[in-house]
């Protein structure tokens, strides 16, 4: 589980606005990656073409762990259908485990109660709390982090993008 505190810990001091349901967003997709498989290809590089039409700044390359990156679009002109191509790999190469998924929600409480986030661990709790009741979905980014931050990413293996 280090590998996801470290992570955490620098999530919540680059992203400093990022609230529960980002950190749980963070945590599903270091588990799960993209956390479902792409059925539709055709809408799936139309969404991102109209999407990369949008980006602006820096591409870059974030860890998310378990050999998960989220991919930022920036200006990399990358072929669209080539990254489509690399979603729907990442996609079906890993299954996760729920019992590692929970423990790392666990984890993402003992880094809150160690005051590394913006938000309290009451705040996180009740957010679980909701979140479980919900049988722990895949969800968004809030509406803070996305206006703050703008994400414009895809979440693939990293093993398939050169990083290092």
């Amino acid at each position: 589980m280090k590998e996801i505190i470290d992570i955490l810990r620098e999530h919540a001091h680059t992203y400093p606005r990022m609230q529960p349901q980002d950190a749980v967003k963070l945590v599903y997709q270091s588990e799960w990656g993209v956390g479902h498989l792409i059925q539709d290809l055709d809408r799936a590089k139309e969404y991102l073409r109209e999407e990369l039409l949008q980006c602006e700044g820096e591409s870059k390359i974030e860890y998310i762990g378990n050999g998960f990156i989220r991919y930022y679009l920036g200006n990399t002109g990358i072929d669209s259908d080539l990254l489509v191509e690399l979603m729907s790999k990442s996609a079906s190469h890993y299954q996760g485990s729920q019992e590692r998924f929970l423990l790392k929600l666990d984890t993402l409480r003992k880094v809150c109660a160690e005051g590394h986030f913006h938000f309290s661990l009451q705040e996180l709790e009740l957010y679980l709390e909701q979140y479980a009741a919900k049988q722990y979905p895949m969800v968004s980014h809030s509406d803070i982090y996305r206006n703050t931050y703008h994400p414009h990413y895809r979440v693939l293996r990293e093993e398939y993008v050169h990083t290092r």
